[in-house]
């Protein structure tokens, strides 16, 4: 080869080096804009996005946080159910519970039109099983996954707990409105270990699924059997209509907890480790995953209930009885428990 053909080949790779070069600071220049306008977009978005502090709703990302009014429509609602001072107990909620139903009738009469403007197609019925839902969910700023009370009557006024807690606390608060309800364990794929209520009005045929843990109801009106009977019996299509969310059968309130203790979810080097992840994760999932429980995975849940002795739906007295023999709980009932609460 000539030093001539060498030279030409230099210039040839020197040029094609330098188109390189510029195709990448091209690209570059393409993709810190891109950043850049993200970064501007979310920062704009971030103004309008929240999580709570001592100091109020301070801004957040996009990802964690919560629209202000959110955060303002939940503040409704939060607080103890009693002002118990700290350290004391209660040893027996049969004398508790009418000064509980007292309390929340008053706070209900004075919230309801707060619901109502968020949820204006709520029936008058409807409506009270919502706050109740909301003040439940709102009277627990800790989610702690392995904490139980001991003895029972202590979920009344305590400030952390899980799922369990929240269906036991909601089905004490609804035997002092004299609601019928029991509770429901639910293992599908989408909810591997989760409880909730069930409520069924007969005189109105309004059968109801309380998730209290993660803020959302759903109804079915009209209604001659309890919530998870009527649409066991429904056909794979109606069970898809009915939870679409046009057809406005969920009522999906906003979802925050302000504390938590992962516990032993640390150690499982679970992803949930802050309370931030745990609100994001929740917010994410959770219709998806009662729209796929109440759909193709109903079937399973609802089978094993015929096998599993632990885990079937009970009400309040059968609850008591499970919780003492599971947990060494103390559970004294009301006495007006035997006469309102039934199996359906």
């Amino acid at each position: 080869m000539t030093i001539f053909g060498i030279l030409v080949d230099v210039m040839i790779l020197r040029n094609l080096l330098g188109a390189c070069y510029s195709i990448g600071l091209f690209f570059l220049g393409i993709l810190v804009g891109h950043n850049l306008l993200k970064t501007r977009i979310e920062r704009k978005a971030s103004k309008n996005i929240y999580v709570y502090s001592s100091k109020g709703p301070v801004p957040t990302s996009m990802e964690y946080g919560l629209p202000a009014e959110d955060l303002e429509f939940l503040a409704n609602f939060g607080g103890p159910l009693l002002n118990v001072p700290f350290g004391e107990t209660i040893l027996n909620e049969a004398d508790i519970l009418p000064e509980i139903h007292v309390r929340l009738q008053s706070e209900y009469e004075q919230k309801q039109s707060v619901i109502r403007e968020r949820f204006p197609q709520l029936t008058d019925y409807q409506l009270l099983l919502v706050f109740l839902m909301l003040r439940i969910n709102g009277s627990f700023p800790v989610y702690e996954p392995t904490f139980i009370f001991n003895p029972t009557a202590n979920v009344l006024i305590g400030n952390s707990g899980n799922c369990t807690h929240y269906t036991l606390r909601l089905l004490m608060v609804l035997d002092a409105f004299q609601i019928p309800a029991r509770a429901i364990p639910i293992f599908t794929p989408s909810l591997a270990g989760h409880m909730v209520v069930e409520t069924f009005d007969t005189a109105t045929g309004l059968a109801a699924l309380i998730d209290v843990t993660n803020n959302l109801a759903c109804f079915i009106h009209e209604s001659d059997s309890p919530f998870f009977e009527k649409i066991a019996s429904w056909s794979a299509n109606e069970r898809l209509s009915h939870v679409k969310l046009e057809n406005q059968n969920f009522v999906i309130a906003p979802f925050y907890i302000r504390y938590f203790n992962p516990g032993y979810w640390l150690e499982s080097g679970d992803i949930v480790h802050s309370h931030n992840e745990l609100n994001h994760h929740v917010n994410i999932i959770r219709l998806e995953a009662w729209q796929r429980s109440l759909t193709k995975e109903l079937d399973q849940l609802v089978n094993r209930w015929d096998w599993d002795g632990w885990h079937h739906p009970f009400n309040l007295n059968e609850y008591g009885d499970l919780l003492g023999r599971k947990f060494g709980a103390q559970h004294v009932l009301p006495s007006q428990t035997t006469r309102n609460l039934k199996v359906y």
